[in-house]
């Protein structure tokens, strides 16, 4: 399988290789959509990409989890919005994050419990901000922790902090919380970091500098999508 895969990506770009497996996956999943007859069926961003119940799976299986405090990050819409609903159906006490107030404010309506805080990524100072809120929010300290919030393939863009959006929004941040929010995980805690297929894209050469990171000239998104991702591997 690994050398029918670079054989593959010798002889096809890897852009139209990426928009053909995209195409499948999309093709698969509308298929599914129709033989499951049921909307509820589905969810996310892209929903035909996201089965909410595979493997036979259903919000009704899981436990209670009274007592227990979750924070989701990226929980406005997608799966980080999927897991905020399923973890406070189930009586979990949920800390969301999204990238604004606005967002913050119908992500809290949406998953209908709750209180959620703004935090931006792509500034390092929003993340801060936001660990010394929910430090305040969660004195019980945090069962779960799911690293969900993410961008996916831009123009190449430089954060404020003077580093490539996709590694500081995939990556660095999320490293940044965690760190900031490692004293409040109680004892057996878990911490999930949302990763992609597409880790196996990534860049050939080793990006551990910001000048590679951020070079215009060999800027690719979906490597450096896959760069960003390899790190919640």
């Amino acid at each position: 399988m690994t050398s029918l895969h670079n054989a593959l990506r010798r002889r096809i770009p890897h852009y139209l290789l990426s928009a053909c497996v995209a195409c499948l996956a999309t093709t698969i999943g509308v298929v599914v959509w129709e033989l499951a007859g049921d909307e509820s069926f589905l969810t996310g961003s892209a929903p035909w990409l996201h089965i909410r119940h595979a493997h036979g799976f259903s919000y009704a299986q899981m436990p209670s989890l009274q007592n227990k405090t979750a924070v989701v990050t990226g929980a406005s819409s997608g799966l980080g919005l999927a897991v905020a609903r399923g973890l406070a159906d189930a009586g979990c006490t949920v800390i969301t994050t999204a990238r604004t107030f606005d967002k913050c404010a119908k992500t809290t309506k949406t998953v209908g419990s709750g209180t959620c805080v703004a935090m931006e990524l792509l500034e390092l100072k929003s993340v801060y901000r936001a660990a010394r809120v929910v430090k305040e929010m969660a004195p019980s300290g945090i069962d779960f922790l799911v690293l969900n919030a993410g961008i996916m393939m831009p123009p190449l863009t430089i954060s404020g902090d003077g580093l490539e959006a996709q590694f500081q929004t995939n990556h660095l941040g999320h490293f940044v919380l965690t760190n900031e929010l490692l004293p409040l995980l109680n004892e057996g805690a878990r911490v999930v970091s949302v990763s992609s297929v597409a880790h196996r894209f990534s860049s050939q050469d080793e990006l551990w500098t910001a000048e590679k990171l951020n070079d215009r000239q060999t800027y690719n998104k979906l490597r450096w999508y896959g760069w960003s991702k390899l790190g919640a591997v």
